[in-house]
C-alpha cells in the first residue's frame, strides 16, 4: 500500500501520530502555487575559501535538523484566509494578524541589508538558491520574516494567507527518535527509524502533478494537445508513424494529500535554527551546508550533544581546509585524514590539487569520467567519457581576490530587482 519511504512514514503518522481531529486541508491550485514560491531548501554557501596556517577549524553538524524542528515548532493547520494588501494596516484584521498562534505566508517587497551572511533565500535567474543582499520580491513565512527582521531586514507586506497553528508532529519525532537513539548504528532498526524520520516532511510538499506518458498515432497528436494544453507537453519523441509523448498532468485531489504549507515551514524553521550561527561576532564561519557549519572556534558545551535533537555534533576537527564553492571542498583532520568531495564526481582530486585552484592564474582541472546516458529511440545506453571541470565557482555567491590574485574569500550577489508596487 506504501510505494515510497515518504508516503510510508505519511501513513505511519496519520494512523499512529496524528490527532483524530485534525483535519489538515489539502492545498491545491492558486494556494499551492503562491506558497510554493516560498519554499526553499538550506543554505549551502563558501564564505572563507582557506584557514590560515596553524588554525583549527571545527565542524559540526546538527542532531537531525528538519525532525527536531518538526518536534520543537507548531505548524500551520487550517487556512483562516486571503488577503491582498499590507494587513498590518487594516485595523479590522489586526487581531487576526498579531495573533501569536497564527502564522503566514507573505508575499512582500524586501529589503536584504549588507551584512556578512544573508539569511533569506531568492531564487537566481539560473534557478539557484542564493541569499542576496539588496531588493527583491518574493513570498515567505511569516517566522522567517520576523526573524530576519533582527539582523536589519525591512520588509512590506503585498499579498498573504493566514493560517491557525500547532505542534503536530512531536509525539511522531520522539517515537522514531527514542528507536534509533536505543538502537546499534549498524542494526535495521537505527536505519528504519532514521530513515522514516526523515521522510515525513517530504510527503507534504510533494508537487500535485505528475508526468503521464502516451504512445499515440501521429494524427492523434492534435486532439491530446487540444483536451491537455500544449504548456504541459514535454519531449515528444517520433518513432515512425507513432509519437511516444511525455506530458504533465494534475493529481485527483481526492487521491493526493499535500500540504505545501507545512512543508515549506518546516525548511523555514530550519534555516532559522541555523541562522543562530550566522553573523555570529563569536567566531569567523567558514562553510556551511544546509545542516552543518565549519567555524574557528569550538562551541560551547551547551549546544553540543552526540544524539540530542537539534543540538550540534562534532563531526571533525581540521588542520586543512580548502573549498573552491558549494559542495566543492577539501580538508585535513587532526588525526592527519585527508578528504575531498565534489558533487557529481565520483573520482574527485586530492586537496593540494584544490588548494592550487585558488590562485586566479591557474588553469582549470579537468578530469574525466564515465557517465552513462540511455536512448529510448535506440533502445540503448551509451557510456560517454565526458569531461568535469573543477574552479572557483560564483553562481552563490562572488568570489574576492587579493593583489596576488589568490582567492581570500566571497561576498553576497546584489540584486538590481524591481520592486512590485504596493496594492492599496
Amino acid at each position: 500500500k506504501c510505494p515510497t519511504l515518504p508516503s510510508l512514514a505519511f501513513r505511519i503518522f496519520r494512523t499512529h501520530f496524528m490527532d483524530k481531529n485534525l483535519k489538515l486541508p489539502v492545498l491545491v491550485n492558486e494556494v499551492y502555487k503562491d506558497i510554493s514560491k516560498s519554499y526553499f531548501g538550506g543554505a549551502v554557501d563558501m564564505y572563507i575559501p582557506e584557514n590560515k596556517e596553524g588554525e583549527t577549524l571545527y565542524w559540526y553538524d546538527v542532531n537531525a535538523l528538519y525532525p527536531s524542528e518538526m518536534a520543537h515548532q507548531k505548524y500551520p493547520i487550517s487556512l483562516l484566509g486571503h488577503f491582498k494588501g499590507d494587513i498590518t494596516k487594516k485595523p479590522e484584521f489586526k487581531s487576526l494578524f498579531s495573533n501569536e498562534e497564527n502564522v503566514g505566508f507573505y508575499k512582500v517587497n524586501l529589503e536584504a541589508p549588507s551584512i556578512e551572511h544573508p539569511l533569506l533565500p531568492t531564487k537566481s535567474s539560473e534557478g539557484r538558491t542564493i541569499f542576496p543582499e539588496g531588493p527583491l520580491t518574493g513570498w515567505y513565512y511569516s517566522e522567517e520574516l520576523k526573524n530576519a527582521e533582527k539582523v536589519g531586514y525591512k520588509y512590506t507586506i503585498l499579498e498573504g494567507y493566514i493560517f491557525s497553528s500547532k505542534n503536530i508532529f512531536d509525539k511522531f519525532v520522539y517515537k522514531l527518535s527514542e528507536m534509533k537513539e536505543n538502537a546499534d548504528k549498524n542494526s535495521a532498526t537505527y536505519l528504519i527509524a532514521k530513515l522514516l524520520m526523515n521522510s515525513l516532511y517530504g510527503k507534504f510538499g510533494q508537487k500535485p502533478i505528475y508526468l503521464e506518458h502516451s504512445y499515440i498515432d501521429n494524427n492523434k497528436i492534435n486532439e491530446l494537445i487540444d483536451n491537455i494544453g500544449i504548456d504541459n507537453i514535454l519531449t515528444p519523441i517520433p518513432i515512425g508513424n507513432k509519437t511516444l509523448l511525455s506530458y504533465r498532468t494534475t493529481f485527483d485531489s481526492k487521491y493526493i494529500k499535500i500540504n505545501i504549507a507545512i512543508a515549506s515551514a518546516i525548511t523555514a524553521n530550519s534555516r532559522i535554527h541555523m541562522s543562530k550561527f550566522k553573523n555570529n561576532p563569536e567566531f569567523k564561519l567558514y562553510y556551511s551546508d544546509t545542516d552543518s557549519i565549519l567555524i574557528n572556534k569550538p562551541l560551547s558545551s551547551d549546544l553540543v550533544h552526540n544524539k540530542k535533537l537539534g543540538l550540534m555534533k562534532l563531526e571533525k576537527v581540521l588542520t586543512k581546509f580548502v573549498s573552491l564553492g558549494p559542495k566543492v571542498y577539501a580538508g585535513e583532520t587532526i588525526e592527519g585524514m585527508q578528504f575531498t568531495k565534489v558533487k557529481g564526481l565520483k573520482n574527485p582530486p586530492t586537496l593540494s590539487e584544490l588548494q592550487s585552484k585558488l590562485d586566479i592564474n591557474s588553469p582549470n582541472l579537468e578530469i574525466i569520467q564515465e557517465k552513462w546516458n540511455r536512448s529510448i529511440i535506440e533502445g540503448q545506453i551509451h557510456i560517454e567519457k565526458l569531461p568535469y571541470t573543477i574552479k572557483v565557482t560564483s553562481n552563490k555567491r562572488l568570489p574576492i581576490y587579493n593583489e596576488s590574485g589568490r582567492l581570500i574569500g566571497t561576498k553576497n550577489i546584489k540584486m538590481l530587482a524591481d520592486i512590485v508596487n504596493p496594492q492599496t
